[in-house]
């Protein structure tokens, strides 16, 4: 954070980031997330019961997984090397 200067104003972004990508990811399992709770106790849930999975299971290790694991490169790949994948972008359309 010193480096680019930012200090420390992208901690709330960071933070809300990581909460919503928390709730998002509480939505596919199927217990669901309490989005209102001190209002009502429905979980509220992105897919219905057959599509839903356990944490720890099959489905959460096959798909789940590997999607946070590239999002994961991704954020490590932007924050080495800021701006890379725009010439990657370039040279892979020739544009």
């Amino acid at each position: 954070m010193l480096v680019h200067g930012v200090g420390l104003t992208l901690i709330p972004v960071a933070v809300a980031l990581g909460c919503a990508t928390h709730i998002a990811g509480d939505m596919l399992t199927d217990s669901g997330c309490p989005l209102l709770l001190p209002l009502s106790q429905y979980r509220f849930k992105w897919w219905p019961e057959p599509l839903a999975f356990t944490t720890g299971t099959m489905p959460e290790v096959a798909i789940v997984d590997p999607v946070l694991l590239v999002a994961l490169a991704g954020l490590i790949g932007w924050v080495v090397a800021p701006g890379a994948e725009l010439h990657v972008w370039h040279a892979a359309t020739g544009g």
